[in-house]
């Protein structure tokens, strides 16, 4: 048996053997608390003795042998020990005591029988104890019954001179031995008391040592220690749950065995001692107070009890010293105890006005809620839930409220807050509220803000239509703040769900399509692309940003005018919802400073919540769309953290979309990916709705980009949303379906699909290439078609678009152009695409243009200008993985020579940049105008750098670059 660090209490314990056999007999009470290592004391102690030659009598007591009279004597005399004469005697004795007799008292003084085997069985003691020590151990000898414990009394008057040590063992705690006993003890001379308490770091360290080994020792010890409070059996127990995990000296487990041994060691122990542990598992520490009334039990007793609680180690400063002990203490109620203790103290924390979410959690863990007051707390709770990043507890709460809410307008406002709550983490389970908050919706049981988050929900699912019912129904704002939030909702509707806007515009103001307001097409105009006109669909010969759409722009983008119509950024303060007002206008009017602005502004104002998700969403892409996706990045990355941190499913995967599509226009096909999976992984296949189209997009066209068609196949096999392609989400995924059918081959397709989003951008007044440049990928099929005129009559014809001024969309515009375009032409359109595409920031975008400028030099024979491009461009390829575009930069010759890096090193920086605008066959004054300095000055570095170069001129400057310096 392991014994640590009882070395002082065992030498006493032997010294004390050793004087009674020279000045007679003694008694020693081991005291301590419950599973402090009393027991394992004693027998080691036993041992020894035995070893010495003395005769051992043991007997171990239980709460149950209180009840078994002169239980104890008889095991004492039924040891192994004695002589079987003697052994057969003392049963005899003791039996005839027991036989017929109630000894729940012990007898009385006169009692002659008794006083007869009270002497026998000390004449016994004596024979024994004749010539060696007799040790009598008795452990727990709190449990024992009244006559043993008489008895005992009885030998304990007569040891003085006898040969005989008696050693008993006790806890401390309330019940432990009865005061008049330990009185009675203690007048004996030599009677001693030895107490045995838990073990110090140094000793657990060591029980570690012999058990574990040393290095768990040294990194365990100390931990387990805090966990344990020093107590032997938990201590041991921990040590089991380590080897039983097969830990290498790693980290403290705290398993199985730990608890079994907290139950253990409650069960040991005085009843009110476990009471009360289950009473402060349930409560808390915060509520201990109310642990009396909870349990039934005076103050003094509980006070009591929590002191014992603490002796065994499993309480400091009034608090479990760890969660599992609280777990443990849990798992051992029955479901009975547990549900009445629930409910107890739920109507405790109540009537003394504690926060609603402490009453709740009990209403919880009890199922009951059958009382006004508790209906009240679990709303309220609930209410607490989603601010404080609960979600599924809220859920928990108003499923519990449904359940017993008699009342149908509270139950339907249940509803709702229900709906809010699960969307929280999977807006896949709100489907199954729609139905029936639709129908207290058109009833008017439905408050303005339960209607428009109604709203939020089927435009989410792509229910269009029965969001079309739900807007043209919603309740009067109210207030002024409700009001700004409906034109908010109007502005989101506008520019993300143009058909369900267009019907409410309809409806409201009873005009036909034509009329002032947006324009109210329910689906694409009739009238496609011409390509003997040139026009795009729907679109009329001459017609001018501001022409022939004037009616669609009368009272903005929205229409009319009042509560409805939109307000250009800057006409109030930074409000939350101004996000789709800021959207709308880039959409409207293009990226202007102040929009922009005020879209950074609206992302410095607003808190991650449910309320202002939509305005993020717009605000973000307010800059997306007007290619300042580098200024969006960091704010959709925060945002992005923030939502996983407070671990909201449906926040993270709704931004993680988001960001996909950031890094599409950034051509970062990595992140896009990335970001793109991330947005897909979480939710179940319907959770993010028509949102997914972002998500799809951005992983089609990165898988496309990549190589990886089989991939991108995949993603287009997968069921779309209803109404995804009937939102600007579902311009996207049309956009990433046509460049995929061109990476593929299947040009007619990608033409359908580039002609589909031009025809609904343009029925829903967002024809603007900030958002698809959709007539690039029209001329761009067109060339795979081989009809080179009908591409250069789109490409030829102006349009004066919003947001067509961005150097990405005019770099792009110049590399479809130089693709209709003679051969000779090329370069330079080329050349002007790189300079605006590394402006723009789409690194993609750029490696088309550098890829093609490859090629056109080739063609031309300028063969040395075409390696030194195509160089950049398989890096920029290499770097983003577009494994595609670096196998169409085909080979590119490395010259022979190894002298590259001390070529460099004899250009400066100003050389070194001339030099490379030089070798990309930029003309002296066009070289001065990009780096603004005259021509005199890049004459003069010319001459230099032929000269420190030992070249006859440009032509040979490419032999001397291994890689083209884009600044």
């Amino acid at each position: 048996m392991l014994l640590i660090d009882r070395t002082s209490e065992l030498s006493l314990l032997n010294s004390q053997l050793h004087l009674t056999a020279q000045a007679g007999g003694r008694v020693v009470a081991i005291t301590g608390p419950t599973a402090a290592g009393k027991t394992e004391l004693v027998y080691a102690f036993g041992q020894d003795a035995v070893k010495a030659g003395a005769t051992w009598l043991s007997a171990t007591c239980s709460r149950t042998d209180r009840n078994l009279s002169l239980g104890v004597i008889s095991q004492l005399f039924h040891s192994a020990a004695l002589p079987i004469e003697l052994a057969s005697q003392a049963a005899e004795l003791i039996e005839s005591m027991t036989f017929d007799r109630a000894c729940e008292e012990p007898p009385a003084t006169d009692d002659r029988a008794w006083l007869h085997m009270t002497q026998r069985l000390w004449s016994a003691v004596l024979e024994l104890s004749d010539g060696a020590p007799l040790l009598i151990t008795v452990d727990d000898v709190e449990h024992a019954d009244p006559p043993s414990w008489h008895l005992l009394l009885h030998f304990v008057q007569r040891l003085k001179s006898s040969n005989v040590f008696l050693v008993v063992t006790t806890t401390e705690d309330i019940h432990g031995m009865e005061p008049m006993v330990e009185v009675a003890l203690t007048r004996h001379p030599h009677y001693q008391r030895v107490r045995v308490g838990m073990l110090p770091p140094d000793g657990v360290r060591r029980m570690w040592e012999q058990l574990a080994g040393g290095p768990a020792a040294h990194v365990l010890g100390p931990p387990s220690h805090a966990v344990t409070g020093g107590n032997p059996l938990l201590v041991k127990a921990l040590i089991e749950d380590y080897v039983t995990a097969g830990q290498n000296a790693g980290e403290l487990v705290v398993g199985y065995a730990f608890a079994r041994s907290v139950r253990a060691v409650l069960h040991r122990g005085d009843p009110t001692v476990l009471q009360t542990a289950r009473g402060l598992a349930l409560l808390g520490q915060a509520a201990a107070h109310l642990l009396p009334e909870l349990l039934g039990l005076s103050p003094v007793a509980v006070r009591q009890a929590m002191c014992a609680l603490g002796g065994i180690g499993l309480l400091e400063s009034g608090d479990f010293r760890h969660a599992a002990v609280r777990t443990a203490v849990l798992d051992g109620m029955s479901e009975e105890e547990r549900t009445a203790m629930h409910a107890g103290a739920a109507r405790l924390l109540h009537a003394e006005g504690a926060v609603p979410s402490a009453v709740a959690r009990h209403l919880l863990e009890s199922g009951w809620a059958g009382e006004p007051w508790a209906l009240a707390e679990l709303r309220l709770a609930a209410d607490d839930g989603l601010p404080g990043d609960q979600p599924e507890f809220a859920v928990r709460c108003l499923k519990l409220a449904i359940e017993v809410c008699a009342d149908d307008d509270e139950r339907t406002r249940l509803v709702a807050a229900l709906a809010r709550a699960e969307w929280r983490f999977n807006p896949a389970v709100v489907r199954q509220h729609l139905g029936p908050l639709a129908k207290a919706a058109r009833e008017g049981r439905l408050s303005f803000d339960d209607t428009t988050t109604l709203l939020r929900y089927q435009l989410w699912h792509g229910a269009l239509e029965a969001a079309g019912d739900t807007l043209r129904g919603l309740p009067d704002p109210g207030d002024d703040e409700a009001a700004q939030r409906l034109t908010a909702t109007e502005d989101w509707l506008a520019t993300t769900f143009p058909e369900v806007r267009a019907g409410f515009s309809r409806e409201a103001s009873g005009d036909v399509p034509g009329g002032a307001g947006v324009e109210t097409h329910a689906g694409p105009r009739t009238g496609r692309w011409s390509a003997a006109g040139g026009e795009g669909p729907g679109e009329r010969p001459g017609e001018r940003r501001g022409e022939g759409r004037s009616e669609g722009r009368s009272g903005g983008l929205l229409g009319g005018g009042g509560r409805h119509g939109a307000r250009r950024p800057g006409s109030w303060g930074v409000w939350p919802a101004q996000g789709p007002s800021l959207l709308a206008a880039v959409l409207r009017d293009g990226p202007e400073e102040a929009t922009l602005d005020g879209a950074v502004r609206a992302l410095q104002a607003v808190t991650l919540d449910d309320a202002n998700l939509d305005t993020m969403e717009t605000a973000l892409s307010a800059l997306i769309y007007s290619d300042q996706a580098d200024r969006a990045e960091p704010w959709c990355d925060r945002l992005y953290e923030e939502a996983v941190h407070r671990r909201s499913p449906t926040w993270s995967t709704l931004l993680a979309a988001v960001r996909s599509a950031i890094a599409i226009r950034q051509g970062d096909l990595i992140a896009a990916e990335k970001y793109a999976h991330a947005s897909l992984a979480p939710l179940p296949p319907r959770g993010l709705g028509v949102f997914v189209g972002l998500s799809l997009a951005a992983q089609i066209r990165a898988s496309t980009e990549m190589g990886r068609f089989d991939e991108a196949e995949q993603y287009l096999r997968r069921p779309l949303p209803e109404g995804l392609l009937q939102t600007r989400f579902g311009l996207h995924y049309l956009q990433a379906r046509a460049h995929h059918y061109l990476a593929t081959g299947q040009a007619q397709a990608a033409l359908r699909d580039f002609t589909t989003c031009g025809s609904l951008m343009r029925s829903w007044g967002l024809d603007t290439p900030g958002l698809v440049p959709w007539r690039h990928g029209v001329a761009t099929a067109l060339l795979r078609l081989g009809q080179r005129g009908k591409a250069r009559a789109v490409l030829g014809h102006s349009y004066a678009l919003p947001g067509e001024e961005s150097p990405r969309i005019r770099g792009m515009s110049r590399r479809v152009q130089a693709a209709a375009s003679d051969l000779p032409q090329r370069p330079a359109l080329l050349r002007e695409a790189v300079d605006l595409l590394q402006t723009g920031g789409d690194r993609l975008e750029l490696t088309y243009a550098l890829v093609d400028l490859t090629h056109a030099l080739n063609e031309l024979g300028e063969s040395n200008k075409a390696r030194l491009v195509g160089r950049q461009a398989g890096k920029i390829a290499d770097e983003v993985q577009a494994e595609p575009l670096r196998k169409a930069v085909g080979p590119v010759e490395e010259p022979a020579g190894n002298g590259e890096e001390e070529s460099m090193s004899l250009l400066s920086d100003a050389e070194q940049r001339v030099a490379s605008l030089a070798a990309l066959g930029y003309t002296n004054r066009e070289i001065s105008k990009k780096i603004y300095i005259t021509v005199s000055t890049v004459e003069q570095h010319l001459t230099r750098i032929y000269r420190k170069l030992d070249v006859k001129g440009r032509r040979d400057l490419p032999d001397q670059f291994r890689r083209l310096q884009m600044r």
